[in-house]
């Protein structure tokens, strides 16, 4: 190729929005060998930022009345809670167009019983029952593994709920991000299957992280969290070729999507049992189950398909404002006009996490949140490893139990001991006031997140 093609999109955005890169790569298939050297050789993040790879589904207009009658095509529904059978059924699945096959998996004998008398005379739809562990992950990779080799494109969504407050309605809000950016009508569907059917190379196409709910907005952007070094660990199982990058975060999340079967073959050939899966309680981060969660378009790399992101034009509406607002407001919180001009003058924390690293022996983080998974992210992948372990405080979150931990009077200080503290004052209890100024030149106040 005699043009220089810039994949950056730091520098691609010095001057211009990046349309000329999107025009320039066919999806179509029309020019196979610069796609597949993009896919390849760019990690699936980056990709997907560098081609703009949202897609934005009518659901009310489709100009494919006809799914293709040479593919076979699967939805596999996860119903795990009572009170929203009747949702997930009547809002969703009694609206899957003829010719696609459902398979609903769920447990206990209530729901068996309950959804198995709504859908009679639906001979389309069947009732799977998977073992009471592993939560929808193994329900699709274990229960129904067999099933979804047999097809060529497959669905995958599950129900969501939060029990408590205002997370409650945080649940509902993901669950609704989830279906109906999937599930939305017929025409919506078709119109999906036929964009795969126009573009040969795409594998996996999700919903958009759910970071426009406040709580959700660091998570939803700083997807690592404390799975990176369990979804390393996975992806040599799976013997993948894709390229993973630490600063570069998922851009999957909540598995559900619509996806080319054999893009994910990986994960269902060999396959897991259920033994793979931690018994419940499960924790709440750091298990094979996330780190799942964030390896489909690692997988479909590896296989030599490209992943995007799929909304209704409703969704893709509300993305657009919420961003733009949120973007705003972190503007202006955060740059300096007199100092930092665009973006790309920010400074980042790799410089401060490297001195850090660098000058001590045994390295501590106390907190945990989006601040302190990143750097314990960074942490794992130096050549040594001197993280000794999270700080105990009051009430510690499920995912602090995958790793050790320790009392503050546990720690000698006469060792070359530094500790990153992420956490808010609320939750530091006693522990600061044990900290005290012998301690202050091994301290260094990573965020107030």
């Amino acid at each position: 190729m005699k043009d220089t093609i810039i994949v950056n999109h730091a520098e691609v955005l010095l001057e211009n929005i990046g349309i000329e890169l999107r025009r320039k790569v066919k999806l179509d298939g029309s020019d196979d060998e610069l796609l597949e050297s993009f896919i390849k050789n760019v990690e699936p993040n980056e990709l997907h930022t560098a081609l703009h790879l949202d897609y934005i589904f009518s659901d009310s207009n489709t100009d494919n009345e006809l799914l293709p009658v040479d593919k076979k095509i699967a939805i596999i529904a996860h119903i795990n809670y009572p009170d929203l059978i009747d949702k997930c059924l009547s809002e969703y699945i009694f609206k899957i167009p003829s010719g696609i096959d459902v398979f609903i998996t769920t447990k206990g004998e209530s729901n068996i019983k309950e959804i198995s008398e709504k859908i009679k005379g639906k001979d389309q739809i069947k009732v799977i029952v998977p073992k009471d562990r592993g939560r929808e992950i193994s329900a699709l990779f274990v229960a129904c593994r067999d099933i979804a080799l047999n097809y060529d494109y497959l669905c995958f969504v599950h129900d969501k709920k939060s029990h408590k407050g205002v997370q409650r309605m945080m649940g509902q809000s993901f669950m609704d991000l989830l279906w109906e950016n999937t599930l939305k009508s017929d025409e919506y569907i078709k119109n999906v299957i036929a964009t795969f059917e126009k573009e040969p190379r795409l594998g996996l196409l999700s919903p958009p992280p759910i970071a426009f709910v406040s709580p959700y907005f660091c998570g939803g952007l700083n997807a690592w969290n404390c799975n990176l070094h369990i979804l390393r660990q996975l992806a040599d199982k799976l013997k993948l070729t894709a390229i993973i990058k630490r600063t570069s975060h998922p851009f999957v999340l909540g598995t559900t999507f619509w996806c080319r079967t054999k893009a994910l073959k990986p994960l269902f050939v060999p396959g897991f049992n259920y033994e793979d899966f931690p018994s419940e309680p499960m924790l709440a981060d750091g298990t094979i189950s996330h780190a799942i969660e964030r390896i489909f378009p690692f997988v479909a790399q590896s296989q030599g398909y490209y992943s995007g992101l799929l909304m209704t034009e409703e969704y893709a509406s509300l993305y657009l404002e919420n961003y733009r607002y949120m973007l705003y407001k972190t503007v202006n919180h955060y740059l300096d006009e007199e100092k930092y001009q665009t973006f790309i003058d920010t400074p980042g924390e790799e410089e401060l996490w490297r001195e850090f690293y660098n000058k001590y022996d045994d390295i501590y983080i106390l907190g945990f949140g989006a601040y302190s998974s990143a750097f314990l992210n960074y942490l794992l992948e130096q050549p040594v490893n001197k993280f000794r372990g999270f700080i105990r405080i009051p009430d510690p979150p499920d995912i602090a139990i995958s790793f050790p931990m320790f009392n503050i009077s546990e720690i000698d200080f006469q060792r070359n001991v530094g500790i990153m503290i992420t956490s808010r004052d609320a939750e530091w209890g006693g522990v600061k006031y044990t900290l005290d100024e012998n301690y202050c030149e091994k301290i260094f106040i990573g965020s107030n997140k």
